[in-house]
């Protein structure tokens, strides 16, 4: 299991770093997977490497942004690491957004062994049933989406690519469609209908020889023979 601690106090970090070294040791000879640690003293360092993780935990009071409104940045990048937040001088409970509130797991400081082993716990059955996700690279982040979040993406000019989600969200991404069609391909309903167009089969509505139209009334040209021939040379 990969762990990101992000804490703007050193003396903690390298405590915590202590305890989990201790934790992985602890695990050897079981069927628990060792883990893996990096330490962050800046939001800077962690950001561009959130989606390695399966676990984050995160306490930050000196900087500008503070550990929850960190923690809900990365929620919304859609990363699938388990977000925890450790209590010092913040009560992060008291902060956290109540939208997103249940999110997250808590754990105070000076950090138990057993209230820490319950934690990499709970990361650890989620790391064990996540679904994978997709990286989707805009002009101004990076986000993560899950396969089931896909609905459908057209090729645009220049080498890029717009993702419709299921939400409705749209997102113009910086890759072209044959490289983003690499990156749908383990996943058997999702299908290349045309040199410019997949979709998710799961939302398609009608599908003939000649178009497919998707569930919100959205029509596709249909060509996927000429995909699959393609694919074969």
């Amino acid at each position: 299991m990969h762990i990101a601690v992000l804490d703007d106090n050193v003396a903690d970090r390298n405590q915590m770093n202590r305890l989990l070294t201790r934790a992985s040791d602890a695990n050897r000879g079981t069927e628990i997977e060792e883990y893996y640690i990096d330490l962050f003293g800046s939001i800077e360092s962690l950001m561009p490497k959130t989606a390695m993780y399966d676990a984050i935990f995160i306490d930050m009071v000196t900087e500008d942004i503070k550990g929850h409104e960190i923690a809900e940045r990365i929620f919304k990048q859609g990363v699938s690491a388990k977000i925890v937040l450790c209590i010092s001088k913040i009560n992060y409970k008291d902060v956290v957004s109540d939208e997103l509130k249940d999110e997250f797991l808590y754990i105070n400081k000076p950090i138990k062994v057993p209230e820490l082993n319950e934690i990499l716990y709970i990361c650890d059955a989620k790391r064990m049933k996540k679904e994978p996700k997709i990286e989707l690279r805009t002009k101004g982040e990076t986000v993560y989406i899950k396969y089931s979040d896909f609905y459908y993406a057209k090729a645009l000019e220049m080498g890029k690519t717009i993702v419709t989600l299921t939400n409705g969200d749209n997102l113009v991404v910086l890759k072209d469609i044959s490289a983003f069609r690499g990156d749908m391909s383990p996943y058997d309903f999702i299908k290349s209908i045309n040199l410019d167009t997949i979709v998710s089969m799961k939302h398609v509505k009608k599908f003939s020889t000649l178009k497919v139209i998707m569930d919100d009334g959205t029509e596709f040209r249909n060509n996927s023979l000429l995909v699959k021939l393609l694919k074969k040379n």
